[in-house]
C-alpha cells in the first residue's frame, strides 16, 4: 500500500474511497451497463461473470470482501468466512492488515453490527487499498455479497 493512503486519517480515506468507487462504478454502468447485469462467481476460477444486455458477457478477477446479513444487520469479513476460498479473500486480508496497523477494530473484528451503507464503505475501502477497478453487491436471499473486481474483459455472445 502506498504511504499516502497509510498516513491518511480514516474518515478522509473512507471519503476518498467512496468518491473513487462512485466514479469507477459509474464508468462501468455507462460503458457496459453494470447496473443491469446478472452475475455469478466462479470461486474455482476466481472470476465474476456479468451477463448484460445486448448479448455481452463481462468477466473479471474477483475478490469477495464480505457478506451482510440483512436480517441481523451484521457484516462478516470474507477472511472469517470458511465458505469463501482464501484466494478470494486477499483484498479483505489486506484491509484487516491495514486495520491492525491503525488499531481499527471494525476492520479486524470477524463480525460487526453495522448498517448496509457501512458495508459499502468497507468494500470501497478494500477497492481503494487494493487498487481494484470496481465493486459489486450481489444478492442471495437475505445475504448481500460485497465484492471487488479487477480488469474486465468484454465478449460478444
Amino acid at each position: 500500500m502506498n504511504n499516502e493512503l497509510e498516513n491518511m486519517p480514516y474518515e478522509v480515506l473512507i471519503e476518498r474511497s467512496m468518491n473513487a468507487l462512485q466514479a469507477k462504478n459509474q464508468f462501468h454502468c455507462d460503458t457496459w451497463k453494470l447496473d443491469e447485469a446478472d452475475w455469478s462467481v466462479d470461486q474455482t476460477q476466481g472470476s465474476i461473470i456479468f451477463h448484460v444486455p445486448d448479448n455481452i458477457m463481462v468477466t473479471a478477477p474477483v475478490q469477495i470482501i464480505g457478506t451482510y446479513d440483512q436480517n441481523k444487520g451484521s457484516w462478516m469479513w470474507s477472511w472469517a468466512n470458511s465458505s469463501i476460498e482464501t484466494s478470494l479473500a486477499q483484498d479483505s486480508i489486506a484491509v484487516k492488515a491495514y486495520g491492525e496497523r491503525n488499531d481499527n477494530a471494525l476492520l479486524t473484528a470477524r463480525v460487526s453490527q453495522i448498517e448496509e451503507y457501512d458495508a459499502w464503505q468497507l468494500t470501497a475501502l478494500a477497492c481503494e487499498l487494493n487498487t481494484q477497478q470496481g465493486c459489486y453487491r450481489g444478492v442471495v436471499g437475505h445475504t448481500l455479497i460485497y465484492m471487488t473486481f479487477g480488469d474486465i474483459s468484454l465478449q460478444q455472445i
